[in-house]
């Protein structure tokens, strides 16, 4: 770990134009980084990136933790659609990738049909800006929601049913038992599934990639999709790295953040 590193930290103060070996690395200080900052590429990523984490980790938390609540109580089939719920994660997100982009196809995809069937007209789901979006962050959560879900029914399932037996005989309903007994329990494994589906928000790709390409235009550039634009397509290495840098950065806060939280709800 440690010197990759270093080596990033080394190559993102150095002009590395893999085109042009003949140039060396020549030492360019914070350039790199001002480059960045004045890119307005730069930060329609970010701007992307945060609405794409923002959405996903809510909508998938919401989702996850009234799932994880369904299935936690006794009913017949419960394990089979425990089982049929998790089945995403064991997809990869380029095979995602591609059965959402046929789903979405205006020629050939499931979508567009069954949303004329019921009388809605669209033009290319993945040829507009602001649909493309929404079908980037539809898959995202699609996949990562069951994540969640096994998170928080495994907290669930350790709180004591003895618990909820006081809350009823001191006259609490069903929202106070949730309020009071089952929020305040299940605070840290909150915690972990949200420190986990952010860090893996900021770093997707590969369903995205498959999808768009980080198109129409640019409406899809999450922050990963342009730091691989900028480093192997465009071989400029120590913007690039830069690039990564400044993710780093932003994901170690967000990282050290969430582990405080963790920290602070285990002394409680």
């Amino acid at each position: 770990m440690i010197y990759p590193t270093i080596f990033s930290w080394y190559i993102s103060l150095h002009s590395y134009y893999l085109l042009r070996p003949q140039e060396g690395q020549p030492f360019v200080g914070a350039d790199n980084y001002i480059y960045l900052i004045m890119n307005p590429a730069f930060w329609n990523s970010l701007r992307f990136t945060f609405i794409y984490v923002v959405a996903s980790i809510v909508v998938s938390f919401l989702v996850g933790l009234g799932l994880a609540l369904i299935l936690n109580e006794e009913f017949r089939g419960r394990n089979l659609i425990r089982s049929i719920l998790i089945l995403p994660l064991v997809l990869t997100p380029v095979v995602v990738g591609f059965n959402w982009r046929f789903m979405y196809s205006e020629t050939v995809g499931v979508i567009p049909y069954l949303l004329r069937c019921v009388g809605i007209e669209t033009k290319a789901i993945l040829g507009d800006p602001i649909t493309a979006q929404l079908a980037v962050i539809s898959v995202d959560i699609w996949q990562w929601t069951p994540f969640v879900m096994l998170i928080l029914l495994s907290s669930l399932q350790m709180i004591g049913k003895e618990n909820y037996e006081a809350a009823e005989l001191d006259g609490a309903d069903s929202a106070q038992k949730f309020r009071y007994i089952t929020l305040p329990l299940i605070k840290p494994a909150v915690v972990i599934a949200l420190t986990f589906r952010t860090l893996d928000a900021l770093k997707s790709f590969d369903a995205v990639w498959v999808m768009t390409g980080g198109g129409p235009g640019s409406a899809t550039d999450l922050a990963t999709i342009l730091g691989y634009r900028i480093t192997f397509q465009w071989f400029q290495i120590g913007r690039g790295t830069a690039f990564a840098v400044v993710m780093a950065i932003i994901s170690t806060i967000i990282a050290i953040t969430y582990m405080r939280l963790m920290a602070k709800e285990t002394k409680m």
